[in-house]
């Protein structure tokens, strides 16, 4: 199976950076992700992680959208990233396949 894709996405800036597993993160111990120096954007709080994976509970490939926060704390998933969503799409040039699964999903 594909692993998960991940950005770092700024709309106040309308800039983006894709995240590399065994690059930017690394996965340990119960599958909790580490994120590596240098891959947290400004502070300025306007930031998300967006996460494209598999979920077991829709048996499906799906978004998640989480706060970005400037070091390894918790971060609060967004329950209703639609907003953040269709600007990443606007924003970012990212495969097609996942811009059309994007947009069939909010449209």
């Amino acid at each position: 199976m594909q692993k998960p894709k991940y950005w770092v996405y700024n709309p106040k800036n309308n800039s983006c950076r894709e995240i590399f597993y065994n690059k930017d993160y690394f996965i340990v111990l119960f599958g909790k992700e580490i994120f590596a120096d240098g891959v947290f954007p400004s502070s300025d709080g306007e930031s998300y992680l967006i996460k494209y994976s598999y979920s077991d509970i829709k048996g499906e490939w799906d978004f998640y959208v989480y706060e970005w926060k400037t070091d390894q704390e918790e971060r609060n998933l967004i329950w209703n990233p639609k907003k953040i969503l269709i600007g990443f799409v606007k924003d970012v040039e990212i495969p097609k396949r996942i811009k059309n699964k994007i947009l069939s999903k909010f449209n």
